[in-house]
Formats: C-alpha cells, structure tokens, sequence
C-alpha cells in the first residue's frame, strides 16, 4: 500500500485552500499588457518591503537546501498540478534509485508565488511530450540561461513565500492566479530527512506573529532546527 508523505500532504492541503484559476497555457508576445495591469499590484507589494533586504532573505533561505547562485536551477509549477504528469522512464528511474539510496528522492518544494510575473523569466522546458512532463511545469530559473546572467534569487517575485509559512490573504488577492509553486533537487545529505524540514516550516508558520511582509526572523529559527537535525544525522552514523 503506498504511504503518502507528510510533505506531498502539506502541499495538497494548500493546494486545496487556493480556488482562483491560472492558465495552464501561456505565450510571452501576450504578456506585456498582463505584465502592466499588474504593475500597480507589484509596486503595492514592493511599498511593503525592503526589496534588498528580501533578495538577500531568499537566498539565506534556499542555501538552507543547497542552493548555489550560480548552479542551482529552480523548476516552477502551477499550484493544483504539481507532479501531476506521467513520468519518463529515465525519470522513473532516477527516483527510484534515489528512493533505494536515501529514502526518498532528492526533489523538494520549498516555496510558492501568486505573481505570474514569473513567467516572464522561466525558461521553457524543451520537451513538449505530455508523457514526460507535468502538466503544471511551466519552466525553470537558471542564472546560466538567464539573458541578464542573474541568478534566481533575483529575478523570483518579492511576493516568495517559503513553504508552510502563511501568504498574506492581501497580497493573494491582488492576483488572479491559483500560484507557482518553486522547487529544487536538495543535496543527498537532505533527502533523508526532507519531511523533517517539511514538518519543521509547517511549525513555525503555526507560530503567531510570523507574517512574511516584515523582516525573516523565523529564518534563524530555521537555521537553527535545521542545525539540529544534521547533529541527530551525525550522531546516528556513529
């Protein structure tokens, strides 16, 4: 019988919670008049925070998962359709021995954004191939690929907020879109205990006071569990 993880449970429950539809289709050549209706929502956005500040909170926060500006690619999926699409048999086969290594594969999500924005910069996949691709995979951020040469953590949207920890009602209102879920491969070290860090994020964004339009000070209390869930690794291979 297959056992449904906690974290593909948290990510059905918020899934569950957003009842505004994003196309599943979309074509840059019609999206600047898109792009300048929600310019306004945007600047309301950016009234909120200190966006240096932000870009320098979102990479502290993917560091946490391995993330290397230079190297890590981020994969965007439509929010009600993640990893909804058959897999290829090379993928099937990469989870598999990921599964059979670590316990569990090396994917995970860690965030999620309402400001289709985004779909300005994701760079689309190259299979076309319903069978070897989600249908909610709508692209991926790589600095390697990007015109500009940046890496994701400055070109995602201000409106980023981490996994389990609330996204602010007023800011989901402002777009008219289910969201974008933001996703990587963690390194192998992280793949065992990718639940742990899901159940971690869920907790902390249980506590009251946390709201993503103020500075990240839960990301210390982050580090810090995080820190502690790599000692009781360590101690475990003794």
């Amino acid at each position: 019988m297959k056992i449904e993880s906690s974290e593909s449970r948290m990510i059905k429950d918020k899934e569950s919670k957003d009842s505004l539809d994003t196309p599943l289709n979309y074509n840059k050549s019609s999206h600047t008049n898109y792009e300048l209706l929600h310019q306004d929502k945007r600047e309301f956005i950016l009234s909120q925070l200190d966006p240096e500040l932000r870009r320098n909170e979102f990479q502290r926060y993917f560091r946490l998962f391995g993330y290397n500006p230079d190297k890590t690619i981020l994969q965007v999926h439509i929010v009600g359709f993640f990893n909804k699409g058959q897999l290829d048999p090379k993928e099937k086969e990469r989870r598999k021995s990921s599964i059979e290594r670590y316990g569990a594969t090396t994917f995970m999500v860690v965030g999620r954004t309402h400001d289709p924005s985004i779909l300005n910069n994701v760079i689309q996949p190259k299979k076309h191939n319903p069978y070897q691709r989600s249908p909610g995979y709508v692209g991926y951020l790589w600095k390697v690929k990007n015109k500009q040469n940046r890496p994701p953590h400055e070109v995602i949207p201000l409106d980023f907020t981490p996994l389990n920890i609330p996204y602010p009602n007023e800011w989901k209102k402002l777009f008219a879109t289910k969201g974008f879920m933001i996703a990587l491969h963690v390194p192998s070290r992280l793949a065992k205990v990718k639940n742990n860090i899901t159940r971690l994020l869920y907790r902390i964004g249980k506590k009251p006071g946390i709201d993503v339009r103020k500075e990240w000070s839960f990301l210390d209390d982050i580090e810090s569990e995080m820190e502690k869930i790599s000692e009781k690794m360590t101690n475990s291979k003794k």
